[in-house]
């Protein structure tokens, strides 16, 4: 999975640090897990659309939905630059094909709402 494309998340006028992220496929089961290595998960995988928000450190927070192709990235506004790179470098870790584990530190919520 590669990075497509950022920009500015459109419903959020004004705020640099908020963008939307399009990736070159759906985003996968797999790919979940594998950021799972990278900060704290949440991942609602009950849901008819999972749902998941990866918090990494004090850089940034990613929320998607599992079978799209974009995501919500909102980087720390202190740190845009050095959150946007970073991002991009964990992005760049992932390789198609490898069937990625949980991480321990992932929060599985199966609770209905």
């Amino acid at each position: 999975m590669k990075i497509k494309s950022i920009k500015p998340y459109e419903e959020c006028i004004g705020d640099e640090f908020m963008k939307l992220v399009e990736f070159d496929s759906e985003i996968t089961k797999s790919f979940i897990h594998f950021l799972s290595e990278f900060g704290e998960m949440e991942y609602f995988s009950s849901f008819t659309r999972p749902l998941f928000t990866l918090t990494s450190d004090t850089c940034f927070t990613l929320k998607g939905v599992q079978g799209l192709t974009n995501a919500r990235l909102i980087l720390n506004p202190d740190l845009i630059e050095e959150s946007l790179n970073k991002f991009t470098g964990i992005i760049d870790q992932f390789q198609p094909g490898i069937e990625y584990q949980l991480c321990t530190q992932i929060i599985i919520s199966d609770n209905t709402v």
